[in-house]
Order: structure tokens, then C-alpha cells, then sequence
């Protein structure tokens, strides 16, 4: 049965009869897009910390605002003035403050803005998977691929991991020869200004695209041995440019986010770290089939200028020393290291590969982690009912969002 239809009448079943087809169906971009609104209605919210409450929050205060507001605010963004950035998000409240002043409606309607982006990704990630011959490594990787970036992560922090989206699926359609990737990749920098750091990076290897990646295999020592941070490197600059670019670094550097971060890592020391062990062990085992196993000389111009970018990226996350949030960059790294996996398999077979086993079992230990850590988050912001409602019936449970699915099973 189409998997769409199922999804009307049970999203869950509609949305794993589509996962074990591997979005094969021409409408599955829709139902992944529907998906993550369902999510939206479905956001379990049970303390005061996580952001959506701060989205929620101005979207309340944006139902009293009129055009005048967002036309300053828009003034103060183009003029760097401080606490003016972000201004996708801004745009979002108030579209959507014209609309409803119901907060359920507006979780709904983030929802299905991200998932546009999450729908793109996933498909077009997953048409790699549908060429390959299905192993237990295909089936586990394309669940990791789909649960990383998983809707209820990102409609908590929303401005970040849509702009992070926008710039993986800009990436994609530039990879495929598609022109309009460069309107995906500024607009990552326009809904987070975090995303200028990534896409100023991705646009120096743009630059020099034939640089070749054994001359860039030798950041990964410098940035060891250098042991400054971006944040000593980019002081200066940033404090030439003031305005919100300043405000916001200083956010991200200062005392008191060294003081937050190490207060995290005792908290949860496995949620502080894990990202550290996916990242450093996905690119040595991709750096290990590239140059090793499979040979440079042997991988497509694409593959090349994947391994670089990954090579400026591990690079980027050596030297965020000093950066509170710098765990957000580290996914969005290793959502490239899995990308480069993936097109790997798709050129060369490397799950079917006899030779590779040690290889493969490695890539799958590393997988399983990623699954050990964001099923569980997932379930953390997903309300019990989620597993058997529908867009009709998710109405009514509204009592319920201050319960997690995950309260629930412990």
C-alpha cells in the first residue's frame, strides 16, 4: 500500500513502511515533510531549559507586534547592530503570527519548514541506498542517516539545524552540477549566523578546489600542534566587525560558556564526548579506505573534493577550543563524514567488499553509538501518543506535552 496513505491514517506506520522501502516512492519527500510538522503537534516539552520554549516565547510576543517591528528589526540586522541576527527566524514568527496565535499551530508550522530541508536531504541520501545491494550495514546506516537529524532535534533548536540542513542540501544539489545550491548555502548564514563560519570555510575550498588533499592532510597536525582555537584567531577580526557578529561570538567564547561547558561535561560526560568519538573515528576509518584501501587515484572528482572538505572540517573542529557550542559543528562534520561514507559505498561496494570486513565492523560499532545516543533524545521530546495518533486525532492530547515518551517507558 502506498506508504502516504498509510501515513493520513497512522504516521508512524506510514513513515517506517516508507524507511524500509528506502523512500522509494514519489511522494515519500511529502510524507517526510508531513512528518516533521506531525512531530511539531507532537513536541514534548517537559522542563523550562530546552529552546523551543524560547521560540514558543517570541512567537506569543510576535502576535502583538506589527510590521513596523520586523522592518526595524530587519534595519538593525543589515546594520549589524547587537541582537539583531538570525533574521529567517524573525521573518518565520511573524508569517506565522498573521496566521494563528496558537503555539501548537506554530510548532506545526516550524515543523514543516524544516522538514522541507530534512525531506531533501533524506531522499536524496537515501537514492544512494536504493542502488546498493542491502546489507546489515545499509539497513543500520540508513536508519543513523535518518535519526541524526532527526525533526524533534530539529524543531528544539530550530535556527541552527534548519540552517544546518539548508547548507547540507545546498551542498548536494552543487555536488550534482545544480547551480541553485549556492542559494541554499547562503541561506544557511541568513537563519543562523553560526552557518558563516561553515560556509566562509566551504567557500575558501571553492576557491581552491585543486588544492590537493595530501598538502590539506597537513592542517590536521597544525591544528594540534597550534592549540589556539578559532576564537584567538578570529578576536580581532570579529571585534573590527562589533555589532551582533561581536555580541554573538562573545556568547560563544566568554567565560561564563567555558564555565556552562564544563558544567555539561560533568552532567552527562557520555552526551559531552560521544560526538568527539563519531567524528575523530569516522574520518580516520574514511581517511583509511581513501588513501589505503581503496586508493585516491582510483575515487571520482567528487569523492576528492568530499575527502577535502572533511579534511577542513576535522581541522575546524580541532581548533574550536573555547567554543560552547562547538558540539553543534561537530554533527553537522559527521553528518559529512557519513555523506562521504555513503557515496563511497555507492562507487566502490565497500559493504560487500570481503577485504574490508575489519573495516566494515568498525564503521558499523561507530553507527551503532550514533543509534545508543539519538534514539533516546529522540524519544525524550516526542509525547507518548505520537506512536498511535494521527494530524486528527494528536488534537487532543495537548494535556500530555509536559510527558516524554521516554518518561514513559522508564
Amino acid at each position: 500500500m502506498n506508504s502516504l496513505v498509510i501515513f493520513i491514517f497512522w504516521p508512524l506506520l506510514g513513515f517506517i513502511n516508507a524507511l524500509f522501502n528506502f523512500f522509494k516512492g514519489r511522494r515519500d519527500r511529502l510524507l517526510l515533510t508531513l512528518l516533521s510538522g506531525f512531530v511539531g503537534l507532537n513536541i514534548a516539552i517537559t522542563s523550562d531549559s530546552p529552546d523551543v520554549n524560547r521560540y514558543v516565547e517570541e512567537f506569543v510576543r510576535y502576535t502583538n507586534r506589527d510590521f513596523n517591528y520586523l522592518f526595524e528589526y530587519f534595519y538593525g540586522f543589515i546594520t549589524l547592530q547587537e541582537k539583531h541576527y538570525d533574521i529567517g527566524v524573525q521573518v518565520v514568527y511573524y508569517l506565522a503570527s498573521r496566521v494563528t496565535s496558537n503555539e501548537h499551530v506554530f510548532l506545526l508550522i516550524i515543523g514543516l519548514i524544516y522538514g522541507y530541508f530534512f525531506s531533501r536531504v533524506i531522499t536524496y541520501l537515501f537514492s544512494y541506498f536504493q542502488k546498493s545491494k542491502k546489507t546489515i550495514y545499509i539497513y543500520i546506516l540508513s536508519i543513523a542517516v535518518v535519526v541524526f537529524f532527526f525533526p524533534t532535534q530539529g524543531i528544539n533548536q530550530f535556527r541552527f539545524w534548519t540552517a544546518s540542513l539548508s547548507f547540507i542540501y545546498g551542498y548536494l544539489l552543487l555536488s550534482t552540477g545544480q547551480k541553485k545550491g549556492y542559494y541554499y548555502i547562503v541561506l544557511g548564514p541568513l537563519i543562523h549566523i553560526g552557518l558563516s563560519l561553515i560556509a566562509f570555510l566551504y567557500g575558501v575550498l571553492i576557491i581552491a578546489k585543486r588544492v590537493n588533499h595530501k598538502a590539506l592532510l597537513l592542517l590536521i597536525p597544525l591544528g594540534l600542534a597550534l592549540n589556539v582555537g578559532f576564537s584567538a584567531l578570529l578576536e580581532p577580526l570579529v571585534g573590527y566587525v562589533g555589532g551582533s557578529v561581536e555580541e554573538k561570538f562573545v556568547d560563544y567564547t566568554s567565560e561564563r560558556s567555558e564555565l556552562g561547558l564544563e558544567s555539561f561535561k560533568g552532567r552527562v560526560w557520555y552526551a559531552a564526548y560521544w560526538r568527539n568519538i563519531v567524528l575523530y573515528g569516522l574520518f580516520l576509518l574514511n581517511t583509511f579506505m581513501f588513501l589505503f584501501k581503496i586508493g585516491s587515484k582510483n575515487v571520482s572528482k567528487e569523492i576528492k573534493e568530499l575527502f577535502n572538505i572533511n579534511i577542513v572540517f576535522l581541522f575546524a573542529a580541532l581548533m574550536m577550543t573555547g567554543f560552547f557550542m562547538h558540539f553543534r559543528y561537530y554533527e553537522l562534520f559527521i553528518y559529512f563524514n557519513l555523506i562521504f561514507l555513503i557515496k563511497l559505498n555507492h562507487q566502490h561496494n565497500v559493504f560487500t567488499n570481503s577485504k574490508t570486513l575489519l573495516t566494515n565492523n568498525a564503521y558499523l560499532g561507530i553507527v551503532l553509538l550514533i543509534l545508543f545516543i539519538k534514539i533516546p533524545g529522540i524519544l525524550q521530546f516526542l509525547v507518548p501518543t505520537f506512536f498511535i495518533s494521527n494530524f486528527a486525532t494528536a488534537w487532543f492530547f495537548f494535556d500530555l506535552q509536559d510527558i516524554s515518551a521516554w518518561d514513559f517507558i522508564r
